[in-house]
């Protein structure tokens, strides 16, 4: 991750903590705009949308897609370690990435929890009244995740009878 995994940036960089984007916006210590621009670093995070006329049209609609879907899960539920087969807390590697144009995080194992009864409740609707529009692009589903997607439907059309 370079400069943006550096504790001059971050306070303890390797540590799983999604709160210190509630701190600062990218999520650094204080006095961090003298270390580096936001402008440069927003320019590299939006290096996979390319750069001048070429640049996606999508960009922003991209961009305010992710904020909103990341808001609406740190609104619904709670993240944390997991417990791994020897009773141990873990927590996901901060640096396990696959690097290239976009650093992709490896999949990693946590713990989620809802907030509430009443959020599961607003979630789940929203997730029925979305159905129809994420089926239109479920033609390339793993087996695994084909099988997940009809469990979750089946259980909900069960639950709406």
């Amino acid at each position: 991750m370079g400069r943006i995994s550096q504790s001059s940036i971050l306070r303890q960089p390797d540590c799983f903590d999604p709160e210190r984007f509630i701190r600062s916006p990218y999520g650094t210590k204080p006095g961090f705009e003298n270390y580096i621009s936001v402008d440069v670093l927003r320019k590299v995070e939006m290096m996979p949308f390319g750069w001048g006329k070429r640049r996606c049209a999508g960009m922003p609609i991209a961009v305010e897609t992710g904020a909103l879907a990341a808001a609406h899960l740190f609104w619904a539920f709670e993240f944390s370690g997991y417990i791994d087969e020897n009773g141990l807390e873990r927590k996901p590697d901060a640096d396990a990435y696959v690097t290239g144009l976009s650093n992709d995080p490896l999949p990693f194992k946590c713990k989620t929890k809802t907030r509430s009864s009443h959020r599961a409740e607003i979630t789940k609707h929203n997730y029925a009244q979305s159905m129809p529009v994420f089926e239109k692009f479920e033609r390339e589903l793993s087996k695994e995740d084909r099988e997940h997607v009809e469990r979750v439907r089946a259980q909900h059309h069960d639950a709406s009878n």
